[in-house]
């Protein structure tokens, strides 16, 4: 299953969609991104401000626009289960 290409937007949904959610994402409310972490893989996804009174419950209580989703920005691979720490730029 392929969750980007040119037919394919690699949006929060989609990603899940391959990859499944195990479990909720982290929102950093500093950078507004919001991360959905597998193991030995993660996916970052800038989220406008305005959505952030909406983040209380992961990542079904932000409610986008249809068509709205954001898109990966950056996608780190690791080895194991535990990512350590990344300090992303705003590059």
């Amino acid at each position: 299953m392929c969750f980007n290409s040119p037919e394919i937007t690699p949006s929060i949904e989609q990603v899940e969609h391959c990859f499944g959610a195990t479990h909720p994402g982290l929102y950093d409310s500093q950078r507004h991104l919001f991360a959905l972490n597998f193991r030995g893989l993660s996916f970052y996804f800038p989220v406008d401000s305005k959505f952030e009174p909406g983040y209380a419950h992961g990542l079904g209580s932000l409610q986008f626009p249809n068509g709205g989703s954001p898109v990966v920005s950056r996608t780190t691979i690791y080895y194991g289960s535990q990512h350590q720490v990344i300090i992303i730029s705003k590059e």
